[in-house]
């Protein structure tokens, strides 16, 4: 036997080694999710439980980012947020099912990239012709996930207004896609039937009404006061019976609809802009320092 293939062959053996430990820590890992899944489901070994109470993408994005501040080494960041993303969705499904109906709008092969790799490869993913379809469908607990393109001015049919009620189980946005960065095409809200997790690095999604039409620069004009840190990502008129408009807004951070940003922007707006409603919250995405460079 050669120098070098027995040299091999001893790098071979430590690689199988490792995989046993990996194996073994995944195993691990599993069996604690489902320890905690019986916690939740009150001891029983099969019962599912209720989304609302087992997604968390707040937590999950800070564990991810929490990884990638210790990682080091040759390993490429992106391979840790593919593996941990497999992980925290196969893990999820040990609550509760999981189905996932994504609308791609013009973009139809991105968002069902972003889908699959922000769900990983188990989860059924089924695509819709209208996202009219895919919001029925999550109203009426057919899926409990949909992929939505994120608002244009403009559009011909907006979904988003569907969100701007106060109805006790109205979908929620609780993610932005792709989570990881930086990207410059198109992106998609993750949409579920729960309130939105809490967490670091979030944003906040709010409709807010006027009676007047005003333009989304308009707004953003508003929106620059460093107070506000803000950013209108569409408008639209929503009831022509009573002139009234829907102005979609993003804020840093989570807030409420007490919020002082509020009664700040009213003020700006000399009380045009009115009644906020919360319709989501989601984790800023994660941008891997190494694809920035």
């Amino acid at each position: 036997m050669s120098e070098q293939k027995a040299m091999l062959d001893d790098i071979r053996r430590e690689i199988d080694t490792v995989d046993n430990q990996l194996h073994d820590l995944i195993m691990q890992r599993f069996s604690l999710s489902k320890r905690i899944a019986e916690a939740k489901a009150g001891g029983e070994a099969n019962g599912s439980i209720p989304l609302a109470q087992s997604l968390r993408p707040g937590r999950e994005a800070a564990i991810i980012r929490r990884l990638l501040a210790r990682h080091e080494g040759a390993t490429p960041p992106a391979v840790i947020v593919r593996v941990w993303r497999e992980i925290v969705t196969a893990s999820l499904q040990l609550q509760t099912p999981l189905s996932v109906e994504i609308f791609g709008g013009e973009t139809p092969n991105e968002i069902w990239e972003m889908t699959r790799n922000y769900f990983g490869g188990l989860v059924p993913v089924q695509e819709h012709a209208s996202a009219r379809e895919v919001l029925r469908d999550l109203s009426n607990g057919d899926c409990n996930f949909a992929v939505l393109p994120v608002p244009q001015q403009d559009e011909r049919d907006p979904w988003w207004p569907q969100l701007s009620t106060l109805r006790a189980g109205t979908p929620r946005i609780v993610a932005l896609l792709p989570f990881i960065g930086p990207h410059e095409g198109p992106s998609a809200f993750l949409v579920a039937a729960v309130e939105p997790d809490d967490g670091d690095e979030m944003t906040s999604v709010f409709t807010l009404v006027s009676t007047q039409p005003l333009s989304r620069n308009r707004v953003n004009g508003w929106l620059d006061d460093p107070r506000l840190r803000g950013h209108c990502l569409a408008t639209v008129g929503y009831d022509s019976a009573d002139q009234q408009y829907l102005h979609l807004l993003t804020f840093e951070g989570l807030r409420t609809v007490g919020d002082p940003v509020f009664e700040e922007l009213g003020h700006l707006s000399g009380g045009a802009l009115r009644e906020p409603t919360f319709i989501g919250a989601y984790p800023e995405p994660i941008i891997l320092e190494s694809a920035a460079r």
